[in-house]
């Protein structure tokens, strides 16, 4: 009884934090789901993700062949990491949660696929879009299942890079990558 008080305790501080700052704290992220409502979030996997980019890209390429102009895909990639962490390398293909903000309307009957480090921040930022009527799903793994698959990834300005924000350095990345915390 004694634990399950401090424990309550605990992630409502984490909670109140989190509310004050206007950002998710590391111990709001393990903590703050204790109290939080929970939405049902579809997830896809990492090879799913990678297969719907694969078939879209013979899409485009298609169209540009046939000199048709190039379908939109079905889906956007958002990425629901700090500023800190997209400066460092995103998913190819995918934007920010400020440029999917800013541009929402472009991407209506679009699924929008998050994701982030491991996967709680993007569950969480899908969760907010599906109260609001949007389809969305988390991505499980998130990066750091995407660079387990040894799939690339880019800068924010589309150059391919192998550095990657881990934000702890207890998360860790094939050798292939630069881990940056």
């Amino acid at each position: 009884m004694k634990f399950a008080f401090i424990v309550a305790c605990v992630a409502s501080a984490c909670l109140a934090s989190a509310f004050t700052l206007g950002s998710v704290s590391p111990a709001h992220a393990q903590l703050g789901g204790l109290l939080a409502r929970r939405v049902s979030v579809p997830e896809i996997s990492v090879a799913q993700v990678r297969k719907m980019q694969q078939q879209h890209q013979k899409q485009v390429d298609s169209a540009k062949k046939q000199e048709m102009p190039t379908p939109d895909p079905a889906f956007v990639l958002v990425d629901a990491r700090s500023p800190e962490e997209t400066e460092v390398s995103v998913i190819p293909g995918a934007i920010t949660v400020k440029q999917f903000e800013a541009q929402q309307e472009k991407f209506a009957g679009t699924t929008v696929i998050a994701y982030c480090t491991s996967g709680y921040r993007s569950d969480r930022y899908a969760a907010k879009l599906i109260d609001k009527g949007i389809k969305a799903k988390n991505m499980k793994a998130s990066i750091l299942g995407w660079c387990a698959a040894k799939l690339p990834l880019e800068t924010l300005d589309r150059k391919p890079t192998n550095r990657v924000h881990t934000y702890s350095s207890q998360n860790t990345v094939p050798k292939i990558y630069e881990a940056i915390h």
